[in-house]
């Protein structure tokens, strides 16, 4: 039995490294965007090197806490600090997030082993969680931890450990405290609770002022996400809901999210009707948490990628402390059925990862070779010693990842910026060589050539990089939209 056990963790270690090396890998070929990836690693940078605890980004034009409020970040300094300015620093760092829910889980499911084995399983053959790792690096992905400590404690009625992570939770994102508050009169309603009900709800309401009305005047304006979900309601009500039903991607949702169907089926019908108080089963809560984030990605039909991570882990919570573990140790039948939806949800993540980890082939067409690695790490040692904190420097989103250091001015091709502004230096990734979404390698190449007849000073040319040095006039870099 024991051997057992040893050859099912193993195979999970295994799917654990799968998904770290794919974004390994991803980091040190320029195959990981700067969006969102190099937004996090810019303001983690800053802040670890003391420029600011709230810095302007500008990699996205805007200060951190501008553009979303999720101080959780600040845990990842001290790694920084131990591991150094590195992207992959900050992959490990998110993968240990997932590595502590695993250690939780088998602390809160011992003695059985077993039953530990199949939570982790199904956890690492989610799609939902699979989407935002191998789409690093976002606190919303981390949450994965608070939320499992959060369904584990109301399953459990432990009061203090209830608050400690809703508290917890609300500093992952500004729009998590929603959840937190309609929690908050679950306990009022339907529980009785009204010291903690009052707790959560008061916190959470404090959390949701600061966010969207203070915030905005202490830390500067950003982006107004507002406005994505309410502007539509206020001109045309009735209009934007029938837009809002007709416009939702079904197809991407359903992908994520039918593995879910049969398991939370068998704990209504076999837990939920058959107990007289079913008010008080952990599944209710975790439903009152999930409706307000709902309402929010559904509105703007934004339920994808990272932002599916936190609907999954509240799902995946309400079945690793249901009684369904142990009844699918039981029939070996329906334990099958549904590790074979987990498996068919997930296979084309892992099928990806596995093309990169193993076959060093990209699906998104980006080349991993050595010889690009040695093309980028000579290209990226110039940079640095060419470039001081005054200079501008233009890049297309794969490398932008491996020039990020603190107070470097680094901008991304293609996002967050306008056109007219100088600068001192553009990197363009040729043929392939990295992500330069929103261009195809031809129009790389069509910029190239406007650049060179500009005049400007070509530093570094190879079949996979094209470094120059300005004044550039502004068609040079008209490529930016």
């Amino acid at each position: 039995m024991k051997q057992k056990y040893y050859l099912w963790g193993a195979s999970l270690l295994a799917l654990f490294a799968l998904i770290l090396s794919h974004n390994i890998i991803g980091a040190l070929n320029n195959c990981i965007h700067a969006v969102d990836f190099s937004i996090y690693q810019q303001a983690i940078y800053e802040i670890a090197a003391g420029t600011s605890l709230n810095p302007y980004l500008t990699v996205r034009d805007v200060h951190i806490f501008a553009d979303h409020f999720d101080p959780v970040i600040f845990l990842a300094v001290p790694w920084l600090w131990l591991t150094g300015y590195h992207a992959t620093s900050l992959i490990v760092f998110e993968s240990l997030w997932v590595l502590a829910t695993l250690i939780f889980l088998f602390y809160t499911l011992r003695p059985k082993t077993n039953v530990f084995l199949l939570c982790a399983t199904f956890l690492l053959l989610t799609k939902g969680l699979l989407s935002g790792l191998i789409y690093p690096i976002h606190p919303t992905v981390w949450t994965i931890l608070p939320v499992m400590v959060l369904v584990w404690a109301i399953k459990e009625d432990r009061t203090r450990w209830i608050i400690i992570s809703s508290f917890a939770f609300c500093f992952f994102k500004e729009i998590f405290p929603f959840s937190i508050f309609t929690l908050g009169f679950y306990y009022l309603i339907f529980r009785k609770k009204t010291k903690l009900a009052l707790s959560l709800i008061l916190f959470s309401s404090f959390m949701i002022y600061f966010s969207f009305i203070i915030r905005p005047e202490l830390f500067g304006k950003g982006e107004n996400y507002n406005s994505i979900i309410l502007d539509g309601l206020k001109t045309d009500f009735f209009g934007s809901i029938w837009n809002m039903f007709k416009v939702f991607h079904y197809k991407r949702s359903f992908k994520t999210f039918f593995p879910f169907i049969l398991p939370v089926v068998f704990i209504v019908k076999n837990e939920l009707w058959k107990k007289r108080d079913w008010k008080k089963h952990h599944l209710i809560p975790v439903v009152f948490c999930l409706v307000p984030l709902f309402a929010v990605h559904f509105i703007p039909n934004l339920l994808m990628m990272h932002r599916e991570s936190t609907f999954v882990a509240f799902l995946l919570g309400a079945l690793f402390y249901s009684n369904l573990p142990n009844e699918l140790l039981k029939s070996k039948r329906l334990a099958s059925i549904i590790l074979l939806m987990f498996i068919l949800s997930s296979m084309g993540r892992y099928t990806k990862m596995f093309q990169r980890v193993v076959l060093s082939k990209d699906k998104d067409k980006c080349i991993i070779s050595e010889e690009k690695r040695m093309s980028s790490n000579k290209l990226v040692e110039k940079i640095r010693l060419d470039i001081g904190e005054d200079k501008r420097i233009l890049a297309t989103g794969g490398i932008v990842a491996a020039l990020i250091q603190p107070r470097l001015q680094v901008y991304q091709s293609g996002f967050f910026f306008q056109a007219q502004k100088p600068f001192d230096y553009v990197v363009f990734e040729r043929n392939r060589s990295g992500d330069t979404t929103p261009y195809s390698r031809y129009d790389i190449e069509k910029q190239i050539k406007i650049c060179e007849k500009s005049g400007v000073q070509t530093i570094y040319k190879d079949n996979y990089f094209y470094y120059a040095k300005g004044p550039f006039p502004l068609e040079c870099h008209r490529i930016i939209k």
